[in-house]
């Protein structure tokens, strides 16, 4: 005993300890193929970060705080979301439950059901499309039924005049060239009886012509209408000018669009 203590009386006290857990931690940056440092949990409640080159001790972590479960810990893993910037743990617990914390802050609850390794899943489980309850012909009251049927027509009637129209600007000079590409989207009906007219700052644009009767639209054909707009403003400002599409004889346009004029390079750099 005495040559024991003489050998080890002029060491240090040591508390040895085991490993629980392990896990990495990017040191610099937070690339896939970017230098990790280890990082090690004791068994005394203390996490090691060692250095990847030297092995040596960068930091030592100490608890922050205590979260007591109600049930013995299974399992622990991240979830990370980083498209939506959302990061938890997630805590399997004995009692088939799974707890999500963000910190030390509980943020969801999930509970679990183990199934058997002989379960068989249904055929209607695995299918995709709408339930089978859509499908059901419900029984509809007369005057519902003539009322969907008056709002049918009338969505039939809009689809079949109401146009497509796709403007467009060209040219850098105070002068620009505007053309609108007008094109029926309906399956077989002419659309008839349309106006176009421009509406802009006058004291701002001078348009060539500001009003079009259009021709008669058969569907899938593109009707390109051109016109030519003068920029009179010498401050390098641009503004918008509106396209309405309306049947004549009604004020209510069809078809809105709005033009986002450029700026007039050539009275800019005057």
């Amino acid at each position: 005993m005495e040559n024991f203590v003489n050998l080890h009386k002029v060491q240090l006290i040591k508390r040895q300890t085991v490993i629980t857990c392990m896990s990495t931690l990017k040191k610099n940056m937070a690339d896939e193929d970017a230098v990790s440092c280890l990082v090690i949990g004791t068994e005394s409640a203390d996490v090691l970060i060692l250095d990847p080159e030297a092995f040596t001790i960068l930091a030592k972590g100490k608890k922050l705080w205590t979260v007591y479960l109600p049930a013995p810990l299974v399992t622990m893993s991240l979830l990370d979301q980083k498209s939506h910037g959302f990061q938890t743990v997630m805590v399997g617990l004995a009692n088939q439950v799974v707890h999500m914390y963000r910190d030390k802050n509980l943020v969801d609850v999930i509970r679990t059901q183990i199934l058997k390794r002989t379960a068989v899943f249904e055929e209607k489980d695995t299918l995709l499309g709408p339930p089978v309850a859509q499908s059901i012909r419900l029984s509809v009251p007369k005057k519902t039924r003539l009322y969907v049927d008056q709002t049918l027509r009338e969505r039939e009637n809009a689809v079949g005049s109401t146009p497509h129209t796709l403007p467009q600007v060209q040219g850098i000079s105070p002068t620009f060239k505007l053309t609108l590409h007008i094109q029926n989207t309906s399956a077989g009906r002419p659309s008839i009886n349309l106006l176009v007219s421009f509406l802009y700052d006058q004291s701002l644009y001078a348009m060539k012509r500001a009003f079009f009767k259009a021709p008669m639209l058969v569907p899938g054909l593109n009707y390109p209408i051109e016109t030519f707009v003068e920029c009179l403003s010498d401050k390098g400002i641009s503004d918008v000018i509106k396209v309405f599409v309306l049947r004549e004889g009604q004020s209510m346009p069809l078809l809105t669009a709005h033009i986002n004029m450029p700026v007039s390079e050539g009275l800019a750099a005057a």
